[in-house]
Parts: structure tokens; C-alpha cells; sequence
């Protein structure tokens, strides 16, 4: 990609910038504009905060370099839309950890960072998982366990807030994993989730990414970050 010079992070954003950075693709839905012309709109995410993205030149090659789910690196120039910052993208791929390494790639730069520290959500997780009936997830790798395992706490702390909406029942399938990078002690893994649960008598549907970020230390492999990425639910038929 172009050599112009790396974007800060999306909190400290502003109109009229123009450079690359590195973010999770947390949404890529294919649009028609006014005049009948296609257009990708992308919501991106690094670990200070979400960005609305557009692909309107040279869309069909682009749209098949990248899926949602996954770490991507961008050349493009911000602009003001609405009264917030957008990003207008002439270049757009999949992050090659190898290589975008060298210019400072680290997937948990690319996720949103919990307010709460990490140790205390960890030793939350550990309890969690102690809890979790042993079933089919045993046959999937570590770094997919991990991603299940990470996705039971995500859900017992939305519990409360989907109560009050009138959400019950709630239920994760999690799937095989489509991509999973492992660069020396730093992993990440993509892999489809369908979330199911009842809402005023209807059962609703949420098909989404779960990614996960992994770091490997002394005690072996552990969560960073991760990300759930779904547009919103539909009802069942």
C-alpha cells in the first residue's frame, strides 16, 4: 500500500486526514446508492473505538479481498459525514501477520479494550468455564475452546441488560473455525456463532463472527481480546 504516513487511532480521528492503519472489519454490507451504484459500508473497530467505512471505487475486486471478521489493513482519508468522522477506502486487504508485523500490527490493538482489568475478567472466565458442561466443543482446538469459552462470559454479562429487554432462553452455537492465524505467541481465530433466544413469544435469530484474540504465555494459552460482530436479529421461521 501507499507509503503515506499511519493514521492515529480512531478516538483522536478528525476529518481531512489521509494515511493506513490497521482495524477488525466488524461489518461488511453491500449497498445501493441513490444513483443505483453498488457500495460496501464497513464498521471498523480498533482498540479505542468504531469507525463507519465506504468502498465506492472499484468495489467488486475489493469485496473479495477481505470478509468480516477479519484484521485488515487500509489506505484511505477521512471525511466528515452527518456531523462524524468516516472513512473513505481506496485500498483494502486481509492482514498478513508476518508481514504487516513490521509496521506495528497487533491484533489486540484492533479489538475494544474493556474498562474492567484484564486478571479480575479472567479469573471470572475461569469460574465460568469450571461451570460449562463438557460436550461437542472438546473437539474443537484450543484456540477454538478458547473462543467458546470466551463467548459464555460475553453472554452471562449481557444476562442482566437482555432480561429487561424480555429476552430469554438465550442459546450459542458456536461453529468450526473459517481462519485461524497462529504467529509465534500471538493467535487469532474467526469462526461463525448463531445466537438464539425468545422475545415476547417469538423466537428471534442472531447469525454473527466471533473473533478472538489470543496471546500465549507460561500458562499456555489465553484470551486478550474478542469481538462479536452480527447484524441485528430476525425472526425465526
Amino acid at each position: 500500500m501507499s507509503a503515506s504516513g499511519r493514521l492515529p487511532f480512531i478516538k483522536a480521528l478528525s476529518p481531512d486526514l489521509d494515511g493506513w492503519s490497521f482495524y477488525l472489519c466488524a461489518q461488511k454490507d453491500a449497498r445501493q446508492g441513490r444513483g443505483g451504484d453498488t457500495f460496501i459500508a464497513l464498521t471498523l473497530q480498533d482498540r479505542t473505538g468504531v469507525l463507519k467505512g465506504r468502498i465506492a471505487q472499484d468495489v467488486a475486486r475489493l469485496r473479495e479481498e477481505f470478509d468480516a471478521g477479519d484484521f485488515v489493513k487500509i489506505q484511505g482519508r477521512t471525511e466528515s459525514f452527518n456531523g462524524r468522522t468516516q472513512l473513505i477506502v481506496d485500498r483494502i486487504r486481509r492482514v498478513n501477520p508476518d508481514q504487516d508485523r513490521a509496521q506495528g500490527f497487533r491484533e489486540e490493538d484492533c479489538v475494544l479494550s474493556s474498562a474492567r482489568p484484564a486478571e479480575e475478567m479472567w479469573a471470572e472466565l475461569q469460574e465460568l468455564i469450571a461451570h460449562v458442561p463438557r460436550g461437542s466443543v472438546e473437539d474443537v482446538d484450543l484456540a477454538a475452546r478458547a473462543a467458546a469459552k470466551a463467548f459464555d462470559s460475553w453472554s452471562s454479562a449481557l444476562a442482566k441488560a437482555e432480561a429487561a429487554e424480555g429476552k430469554t432462553g438465550g442459546k450459542v452455537a458456536i461453529g468450526a473455525p473459517v481462519r485461524e492465524t497462529i504467529v509465534g505467541d500471538r493467535a487469532y481465530v474467526v469462526t461463525p456463532s448463531t445466537y438464539t433466544f425468545k422475545q415476547k413469544g417469538q423466537t428471534m435469530r442472531e447469525a454473527g463472527t466471533l473473533t478472538i484474540v489470543l496471546i500465549k504465555g507460561k500458562a499456555g494459552w489465553k484470551i486478550q481480546a474478542w469481538a462479536w460482530t452480527s447484524p441485528e436479529a430476525a425472526p425465526l421461521k
